[in-house]
């Protein structure tokens, strides 16, 4: 994607000013201002800039735009993918993140309530598939299966009344599946030209397990398959927060303080301990 090299120069006392007044300039001179600083300074200014949309407006002053965007965290990229999510328009973000940073974003974005948000996921694979297809090589297999299963579970079918035997023979390709909408097309086309195992994954899933006609066992695996994806997700969330210090549970981030029922001590009580 971008290339370039890292330029040494002054330290930045307020980069949330410079951040903002870097936006104000003309684009050659906000280029070349951003370029003396140092691969550091630089990610101080977007770190210190606020608003997602002009923070993704700041790593493109960067010839190397894709150390930075690898060097930010996952949580400030997904403000900025949530902006864009839907317009095809953050192929320029998505192609320039690792498979780690994907996949925290994913984790994060997907799931809520304990359920999987199918109108989320279709929104990432939109942005996925406006990708090149390196890019979609390197990412695809950073995205559970079984959710990209979920996204098209009953919006696909297979040309044949032998779905199992002829998925196992390896003789599927786009010309052998009937889309219900444009966008499973579209889905099937990307996982097609980037990675044909995870394509026939896929397809495993969808027609070979379980047997024809076991329609409560099905029920079953496909429950238990989305149990099973969130259940490592969570895990995968526990892992990192353990890697960065903390020990506050997801579910506690959202808990409503009642300031009325704290134990806290009044000043003449300290006093007399």
């Amino acid at each position: 994607m971008w290339e370039g090299r890292h330029v040494k120069s002054n330290n930045i006392t307020k980069p949330d000013i410079d951040g903002e007044q870097l936006l104000t300039m003309p684009p050659r001179e906000a280029t070349q201002l951003f370029q003396s600083y140092t691969h550091e300074q630089q990610l101080q200014i977007i770190e210190s800039t606020r608003d997602p949309r002009k923070r993704e407006e700041l790593y493109y002053l960067a010839p190397d735009g894709t150390a930075l965007i690898q060097d930010s965290s996952p949580g400030d990229l997904l403000q900025i993918m949530q902006t864009m999510l839907g317009t095809g328009l953050a192929c320029g973000i998505l192609g320039a993140v690792s498979g780690e940073q994907l996949e925290e974003m994913i984790d994060l974005s997907v799931w809520k309530d304990g359920k999987l948000d199918q109108e989320a996921i279709s929104l990432w694979l939109i942005e996925l598939a406006e990708c090149d297809e390196d890019d979609l090589v390197r990412l695809l297999p950073e995205i559970d299966l079984r959710i990209l299963v979920e996204v098209i579970r009953d919006r696909i079918d297979l040309k044949s009344d032998y779905k199992g035997l002829f998925v196992e023979s390896g003789l599927v390709g786009l010309e052998s599946l009937e889309y219900d909408d444009e966008q499973v097309r579209l889905v099937m086309e990307m996982l097609w030209a980037a990675d044909e195992d995870i394509f026939m994954s896929v397809l495993r899933i969808l027609f070979t397990e379980p047997e024809p006609g076991a329609e409560e066992y099905e029920g079953l695996e496909h429950e238990l398959r989305l149990e099973a994806a969130q259940s490592e997700r969570d895990e995968r969330i526990r892992k990192r927060d353990r890697e960065a210090g903390l020990a506050v549970a997801e579910e506690e981030l959202f808990e409503e303080v009642d300031l009325d029922n704290l134990p806290l001590k009044r000043e003449d009580e300290k006093k007399d301990d």
